[in-house]
Parts: C-alpha cells; sequence; structure tokens
C-alpha cells in the first residue's frame, strides 16, 4: 500500500463539506482549521508509513477558489482522504475522521433525488 498527500482542492473540499453539516458559519479562519486538522492527519500517515523519510510541505491555505464537486466526485474524496490517512495510527477516533465522515454524510444528502427518497 501507498500512502501520498491529498490535494489541496481535496482537503477544502472536505472542510467545507463537514462544516456545512455542522451548520458552522463558513468563515476563512474556521475553513482553514478544518483543512489544518486534515492536512496534519494526512501528513501524520505519510509519516508513520514512510518513517525512515519523514515528508515535509507547506500547509494548504484557503483561498475561496471553491472546488466545484459532484456529491459522488466528494465521496470519492472522503474514500480517498480515509485511505490516506488510515496509515496513521492515530486516526480512528480523531477530529480529522469525524470531518471526513461529516464531508461524507454532507455528499451524501446532496445526491440527485436524496430529498425525495422516502425515509423508510
Amino acid at each position: 500500500m501507498s500512502c501520498f498527500m491529498c490535494s489541496d482542492e481535496t482537503l477544502l473540499a472536505l472542510a467545507l463539506d463537514a462544516a456545512k453539516m455542522r451548520g458552522e458559519r463558513l468563515d476563512r479562519e474556521l475553513v482553514q482549521a478544518h483543512v489544518l486538522t486534515l492536512y496534519a492527519a494526512n501528513l501524520a500517515a505519510v509519516n508513520e508509513r514512510y518513517s525512515k523519510n519523514p515528508t515535509e510541505s507547506n500547509p494548504p491555505q484557503v483561498t475561496w477558489n471553491l472546488p466545484n464537486l459532484t456529491p459522488v466526485e466528494r465521496l470519492k474524496a472522503a474514500d480517498c482522504f480515509e485511505y490516506q490517512a488510515s496509515d496513521w495510527s492515530g486516526y480512528e477516533g480523531s477530529e480529522a475522521q469525524k470531518l471526513v465522515r461529516l464531508a461524507r454524510k454532507h455528499a451524501v444528502v446532496c445526491l440527485p433525488g436524496y430529498d425525495e427518497a422516502p425515509w423508510r
């Protein structure tokens, strides 16, 4: 299994969707904090996976060039992030995991037909 740093677009999309699902006000400071949480988990996973060669990179900055992803692309971004971050031993129960679960839930409720489907 390999592990890599997810794109800034992925981190921003997940951070925004998690904030929306929590009903948080979308300001730069809050979204940046979520992006940094996700970034730190991703970096910890890469460094834990390749401990002999720690990776250092600059954390992404929120630019408000908002990703225009479909709900399916958002779900795929969440899957990609979790696949990468799960290499970190601290991922289970982490704030990053909570954010990704919220982002995934937001993507699901944005799927076409979700609101119209009966509650069973």
